[in-house]
């Protein structure tokens, strides 16, 4: 609703000829205020407890919750996530080649591991992955869910998720786990439910504000969130629907046909991808790119954006070869730490370059000016991700 300019409203007009005017004002003053008024509390109303059963994920959501190899498993269906959650607890403990005691994390009788034990034990991208859906769910058993989740009605009794999918597949969870049986208290009836806004449609604006508060979002997930919001700038009629692609980067991919924003859009886009510079735009095109192998090991492993900006500038061949080598280990298990190649910013190859190329730019001195204004454009970048990193540990 645009706001009301008040300042020339004549509420309390005490000429007799104008006491229409003066009421008419009064009265229209009275319905915007608590028209507001209304319209917070009709928002607050739509809250309601529904079944988990009746809400589908939003697979164009940006966020990624389950990991590629997972999710392939699932039939993608709310009445699937049961057995999808299984399997993902067999997975999980495959790869820590032990028993991942789900029970014990559920029932708060294990706790998050303290600093000193992380240090000790890495945990690979299947497990890291499900211990977030596990902690999350531990934590709505034991304190609630204070941050409801926001649906969308698609038909009579379904819904399509818009945000929250940790928080709906931490209720399937303990739905699950606390079924009655060995043992374990029955509380079925508690976690079938969800509490849910009701939106009237999916909003990306509105994703982009709740996944960008998140300081976990990876590389991966910030380019499709630039994908979803560059589409929906250019009118989402333009572009084919998720269902129309085998592979799920090839419609995020479509961004690509878009070179930049509609003409006074740009703003928005910084904001809602929670950037200062469009040159981090620009490396979200380029992930945009990458051989969809890496794009697949990117968003389980949570690979550093300038890794894959970087490997997105070689051609495939070379990046697939760099990313095997470097960023997987043996029986393409990741590596703890994977390296960046030797030019990428935050390196003392990168710096050396850029006070080369600072030093040699000049009047005349195209190609330098331009490898100076690139080198330090990318530093710059790279210390607003390290700030921004670094911040998050403060919060």
């Amino acid at each position: 609703m645009p706001k009301r300019d008040f300042r020339n409203s004549n509420l309390f007009n005490d000429r007799d000829d104008d006491e229409e005017t003066a009421a008419g004002s009064w009265l229209d003053a009275h319905s915007q205020i608590y028209g507001q008024i209304q319209a917070r509390e009709a928002q607050i109303e739509r809250l309601k407890r529904i079944s988990i059963f009746e809400i589908a994920p939003d697979f164009a959501q940006p966020r990624r919750a389950i990991p590629s190899s997972i999710r392939q498993m699932w039939d993608q269906t709310s009445q699937g996530v049961g057995n999808l959650l299984r399997l993902w607890q067999q997975a999980a403990q495959k790869e820590r080649g032990d028993v991942f005691n789900l029970g014990a994390y559920l029932s708060g009788t294990e706790s998050e591991r303290t600093e000193s034990e992380t240090s000790r034990y890495n945990p690979g991208p299947i497990e890291e992955s499900l211990m977030k859906i596990v902690m999350l769910a531990a934590s709505i058993r034991r304190d609630g869910l204070t941050n409801p989740i926001t649906v969308v009605p698609i038909q009579e009794g379904k819904y399509q998720l818009e945000t929250g999918e940790r928080r709906w597949l931490a209720h399937h969870l303990l739905y699950i786990w606390f079924n009655g049986e060995d043992g374990k208290p029955d509380e079925r009836d508690k976690w079938e439910k969800i509490i849910a806004r009701q939106v009237d449609k999916v909003d990306v604006w509105r994703q982009a504000t709740e996944n960008n508060a998140r300081t976990d979002l990876n590389a991966i997930s910030r380019a499709r969130q630039y994908a979803v919001l560059m589409m929906n700038l250019h009118g989402q009629e333009n572009f084919a629907a998720f269902d129309a692609f085998s592979n799920e980067q090839d419609y995020y991919a479509q961004a690509l046909k878009k070179k930049s924003a509609p003409y006074g859009k740009g703003e928005d886009l910084l904001n809602a991808m929670g950037v200062k510079s469009r040159s981090a735009l620009s490396r979200y095109r380029l992930i945009l790119s990458l051989p969809n192998e890496i794009w697949v090991g990117g968003d389980d492993l949570n690979l550093p954006e300038e890794l894959l900006a970087k490997l997105a500038s070689m051609p495939s061949k070379e990046a697939i070869a760099y990313y095997r080598e470097n960023v997987l280990g043996q029986n393409n298990s990741p590596k703890a730490k994977p390296s960046l190649p030797e030019q990428s910013p935050g390196t003392k190859r990168h710096f050396l370059d850029m006070v080369r190329a600072i030093k040699r730019a000049g009047h005349g001195q195209d190609k330098y000016n331009t490898q100076a204004l690139k080198a330090l454009r990318e530093l710059r970048d790279w210390l607003d991700e390290q700030e921004k990193r670094i911040s998050s540990y403060l919060d």
